[in-house]
C-alpha cells in the first residue's frame, strides 16, 4: 500500500517513513474497532515509545505554539482521517 499521496499535517513529517506500516496495522485495527479506538491503539502499538510520546504531545498541543492554535487536535483529526480513506477509500466502513 503506497501513502505518498497522503499530505501529512505540518509538523509531522517525521512521521512519512512509517506511514505506509502506520497504514497496514490501521486497516487491520478498523476491522474489529472502531475509529477512534482503531487509531489510537494503531499509534501506540506501531510507534516507538519515544515517537509515541513525541506524537501524542503534538496532539496535546504542546506545538500549537509553534504551529497555530488547535495545530495538534486538527493534526490527530487529519491523520485519523486519512488512515481511514487508506483504510475504507470507497467510504465504506465495517459495523462494529
Amino acid at each position: 500500500m503506497s501513502t505518498g499521496w497522503i499530505r501529512l499535517p505540518e509538523g509531522l513529517g517525521w512521521l512519512r517513513p512509517q506511514l505506509d506500516a502506520l497504514a497496514d496495522l490501521y486497516g487491520q485495527q478498523r476491522r474489529d474497532q472502531d475509529i477512534i479506538p482503531a487509531f489510537e491503539q494503531t499509534l501506540a502499538d506501531g510507534l516507538n515509545e519515544a515517537d509515541y510520546e513525541r506524537i501524542q504531545s503534538f496532539f496535546d498541543g504542546e506545538h500549537d505554539a509553534v504551529y497555530g492554535p488547535d495545530a495538534g487536535a486538527q493534526a490527530r483529526a487529519a491523520l485519523r482521517d486519512a488512515l481511514e480513506a487508506i483504510a475504507h477509500p470507497d467510504g465504506a466502513a465495517p459495523a462494529t
